[in-house]
């Protein structure tokens, strides 16, 4: 397989997000959102991991993403990108493989499902870009049920309303097993998941409360405290707090906002 880590990606660049992407799927959460992007030689917008898997389409090549473990840096300038986020039940499922075997990781998605499938799904291929990878994903999704193990805690690890042992014990496995589990399904540690849609519903509050101080926002985020915002919004995003919160959209996550203009 080839692979290409985030962080070799090149130079950080911002995208520009198209707006009123409105076609269906993110009901079923099967979809959890479509976008467009184009990458410029703008510096300073890294994108961060969302705890999600993702199929690209980028100069009509399809490619599966894997788990992100770090800010996303684009290759160059100038590429028109189609994508969607597969719900976080359904990565594992739709990957077919282990996602820990997928982390920070760039498939052609011949060399992932086989030419022979592919080209049996994208032979009715639909015109629009967006159309194709839907198209594509619910071919390999027919059939498919997602486990209510690995339904119950993702939604457990998205709530962030309960630490790693909690969520084992609610969802009857050990710590141990759980975090074994969820590399298996979710690519990412337990903790590192929750790690990263705390940053996600930090980022949320940011765009809907104005002015918000950053003591503030790590207790309204479900931080310990300031310093503990600090390290992880570094760690995630690649930026400082101030950097990163001096407007929501710095820390940026591609698909989290799919129809918001930037």
């Amino acid at each position: 397989m080839h692979r290409t880590a985030a962080q070799n990606l090149g130079k950080p660049q911002r995208f520009t997000v198209a707006t009123n992407l409105h076609l269906p799927g993110a009901s079923t959460g099967l979809v959890e959102s479509y976008y467009s992007l184009t990458t410029t030689n703008d510096h300073g917008f890294l994108v961060s991991p969302d705890g999600l898997t993702g199929l690209v389409l980028i100069d009509e090549q399809i490619w599966w993403l894997g788990p992100q473990t770090c800010p996303w840096l684009p290759e160059r300038s100038g590429l028109e990108v189609y994508g969607l986020r597969i719900g976080m039940e359904w990565g594992q499922l739709i990957a077919g493989v282990p996602l820990d075997k997928m982390r920070d990781a760039r498939v052609p998605i011949e060399e992932l499902w086989g030419r022979a499938e592919t080209t049996s799904a994208t032979s009715l291929f639909p015109q629009l870009p967006l159309e194709r990878l839907r198209t594509l994903l619910l071919a390999r999704a027919t059939g498919g049920f997602v486990d209510q193990w690995v339904t119950k805690v993702a939604g457990l690890i998205r709530a962030g309303e309960h630490c790693v042992a909690e969520i084992a014990d609610l969802s009857d496995v050990s710590n141990r097993q759980l975090h074994r589990r969820c590399l298996t399904y979710f690519g990412l540690p337990p903790s590192v998941l929750m790690r990263i849609f705390r940053l996600r519903r930090a980022a949320t509050d940011v765009a809907q409360r104005k002015n918000l101080e950053l003591a503030e926002l790590a207790v309204a985020s479900g931080y310990f405290d300031q310093s503990h915002l600090n390290r992880d919004t570094r760690e995630l995003s690649g930026q400082s707090p101030t950097t990163a919160f001096k407007r929501a959209s710095n820390v940026r996550f591609v698909q989290y906002q799919p129809n918001a203009a930037q």
